[in-house]
């Protein structure tokens, strides 16, 4: 997994393929998480997000119980494919 901080403490992942797991990313700290080029599939979440800011680009969620589950936060979520999900996008 290709994880980089950067000076503000703010987390990026890129380029990663996620298969088979409970939640694919799972982020529960109030900072801000930035996604992009992700792949995740078969999995319970694919992305089960807590925190204060939410951005997902150019990514493909599939096959998985619950595509993306924002519990807290903003989500901006662009050029992004959630398909056959049971929930795509679930915001509490």
């Amino acid at each position: 997994m290709n994880q980089v901080f950067d000076e503000k403490s703010n987390i990026y992942f890129r380029n990663t393929r996620i298969e088979y797991s409970n939640k694919g990313v799972e982020f529960l700290r109030d900072k801000k998480l930035k996604l992009k080029d992700l792949e995740i599939s078969n999995s319970n979440y694919g992305v089960y997000f807590k925190g204060r800011e939410l951005d997902l680009g150019t990514s493909v969620i599939s096959l998985c119980d619950t595509g993306i589950y924002l519990l807290k936060g903003k989500g901006h979520i662009k050029e992004t494919n959630v398909k056959e999900n049971e929930i795509g996008v679930l915001y509490k």
